[in-house]
């Protein structure tokens, strides 16, 4: 059976309201949907989700490595050489390209077979994770409304974006707000300095904070050791571990405590495995966390997040509550009582909604 169709499809997605973080505020998500469609009609689904602020590119330009690099080596492709061809692939395509392939032919694998994704893999797989709400306004007073809204939903864990101004009173507004129980994250997304940092976390522990994701800039490692030694919070990359490569430097720098694997930053499923065994192996702890990603990039993380129950800490797979009107997708669970359980349907148990993606299609003109 061959690979007979490469399709891509560039969406607009609107946030309810602005998305603030250290590094400025978003209100729009541009992603792309890669659908394969094989030569007895079944379909795998990817998702291109670049960085709000990119790295190494936009998504027009996603698109364009993605057609030239990846389309004529997957059009006629063999499903059953399509490892070798995921391979080939990877040395040419920036990790949200690489991401998009490799979910979809994990995606069209498991709808082949009928089994659901989370199951692909040679481990057990449980049903569903605990997840994060994400708080990210800038006033007090909205911070603390959301929390107690997220709370009052069934979350028992929030993340509120740090790197603002006046962190200790945003926090303590949320804190205030929901009291004790409930377990609070911070993400700086490398906004401070390392001083900075250490200043602000020493301020902000009385709050009960359970870790701070990328208080430095990703490659900062020298701050983050730094940062690491200082406080008694424990500290998490983020941004900084991309590949292998990234993950040994920070474990031979003592930088982190943890990583948050995004699979669009990673490369998608197949190497956020490796990338979790090498973390485990390092005695770092792990959790899954999103780029603000559509329903297939949600799907995708949970159930990779699923395929890996010695992630017990709650995963940041919930911000599809952030985004304006109905999904371009059917399918994806809403959390119930702070978690995610995949659908009983296979692959990732995702499908469709075409009139609703004409409706947030991008021109590219």
């Amino acid at each position: 059976m061959r690979i007979e169709r490469v399709e891509l499809f560039p969406l607009r997605l609107r946030l309810k309201q602005p998305f603030e973080t250290g590094q400025g505020a978003v209100s729009e998500r541009d992603v792309a949907v890669l659908r394969l469609t094989d030569s007895d009609g079944f379909i795998g689904l990817g998702e291109i989700t670049p960085y709000p602020r990119p790295r190494f590119s936009g998504l027009n330009d996603l698109l364009e490595v993605t057609e030239l690099q990846a389309r004529p080596r997957l059009e006629g492709c063999d499903i059953a050489t399509s490892a070798t061809a995921l391979d080939e692939i990877g040395a040419r395509l920036p990790a949200p390209a690489l991401a998009a392939v490799d979910t979809a032919l994990l995606d069209l694998q498991a709808r082949r077979m009928g089994v659901p994704l989370a199951q692909l893999f040679e481990r057990p797989a449980r049903r569903s994770v605990p997840v994060n709400a994400t708080l990210a306004a800038a006033d007090p007073a909205t911070l603390a409304a959301q929390a107690a809204a997220f709370v009052s939903l069934g979350f028992k864990t929030l993340k509120l974006k740090v790197g603002l101004d006046d962190d200790l009173a945003r926090a303590e507004a949320v804190r205030d707000a929901v009291g004790w129980s409930i377990a609070l994250r911070l993400d700086a997304n490398g906004s401070w300095f390392s001083a900075e940092a250490v200043n602000q976390l020493s301020a902000l522990t009385q709050l009960g904070v359970e870790l701070i994701e990328q208080p430095v800039r990703a490659d900062d490692l020298i701050g983050m050791h730094r940062v690491r030694e200082s406080v008694t919070i424990p500290v998490v990359a983020d941004e900084g571990v991309r590949d292998a490569a990234d993950l040994r430097n920070y474990v031979r720098g003592g930088a982190c405590d943890g990583v948050a694997v995004k699979l669009s930053q990673v490369g998608g499923p197949s190497r956020a495995h490796l990338l979790v065994d090498q973390a485990e192996a390092a005695g770092l702890f792990c959790f899954v966390t999103s780029t603000l990603d559509g329903p297939v990039g949600l799907a995708a993380g949970l159930h990779f997040a699923c395929a890996r129950p010695e992630i017990e800490i709650a995963c940041g797979l919930a911000t599809g509550l952030i985004f304006e009107g109905e999904p371009y997708a059917r399918g994806l669970p809403d959390p119930v009582d702070g978690a995610l359980t995949f659908a009983d349907a296979p692959g990732l148990g995702i499908e469709l909604d075409e009139s609703r993606m004409a409706e947030l299609a991008i021109d590219r003109g």
